[in-house]
């Protein structure tokens, strides 16, 4: 957020933005506003602007049609940072559109500095900034190498998260399995063991019902159920 808001100050734009891709979506990963967000005549609507929060979803694949996206697409795509300080001098597909229904207004993007993020070799969204008034002028190079340092410390900082998270998550993997083979070496039960297995295993996962089946051939095939767990509410 801190990232955000000093982007804004020091580009001199609206509100910064850090999206992520999900399938065809965008969603808002954190988003900054300025108090300075300019009202552009009848096609701004800042109420729209203050509604879009961490978590929204922004649909690309109606987007683009409805609003012509094409700048976020664009940046998602290039491994360069994607500016233009009014629209009618960015490459928006050969149109002279504005990238937004006027008929149905939301906000409008006049001037825009962004740049993909990578998280190790994958594309995780990008990071904006963006402004409701054309710019006076352009962007200089020393504020596309401010957004480069931007992205990659934003992509190390996920990254740094995700390996955290995967840390933990082989922790518990190794804790669980150690005491299911405490609990082996401790009893000669069949069912004391299987039952504390599945126990173990439907709590450390978090599902309603975890279940040992057996496999038999003979006289004829099945696959009778050995042994289950069941959460609270759960039914068999």
């Amino acid at each position: 957020q801190l990232l955000l808001e000093m982007g804004c100050e020091y580009f001199k734009l609206d509100f910064g933005i850090l999206l992520k891709t999900e399938d065809k979506n965008f969603k808002v990963v954190a988003i900054q506003h300025q108090d300075r967000a300019a009202k552009v005549g009848k096609f701004h609507n800042t109420s729209t602007i203050e509604s879009i929060v961490s978590g929204t979803i922004i649909d690309l694949s109606s987007s683009l049609k409805a609003y012509n996206l094409t700048h976020l697409k664009k940046t998602l795509s290039s491994s360069k940072s994607i500016s233009f300080t009014k629209w009618e001098d960015s490459d928006h597909d050969g149109t002279r559109n504005h990238p937004y229904d006027l008929s149905n207004p939301v906000f409008i993007v006049q001037a825009y500095l962004g740049m993909r993020v990578m998280v190790g070799e994958q594309v995780y969204g990008v990071l904006c900034f963006q402004s409701f008034l054309p710019r006076q002028h352009s962007f200089r190079e020393a504020d596309q190498k401010l957004l480069t340092l931007m992205t990659q410390w934003v992509g190390g900082e996920i990254e740094r998260q995700q390996s955290q998270i995967a840390l933990k998550q082989q922790y518990h993997r190794t804790l669980l399995l150690k005491e299911i083979t405490e609990e082996i070496r401790q009893s000669l039960d069949t069912q004391r063991i299987f039952q504390s297995t599945v126990d173990r295993l439907g709590q450390a996962f978090g599902v309603s019902r975890c279940v040992i089946y057996a496999y038999s051939e003979q006289p004829i095939q099945q696959i009778p159920c050995v042994i289950e767990y069941l959460s609270t509410h759960a039914k068999s």
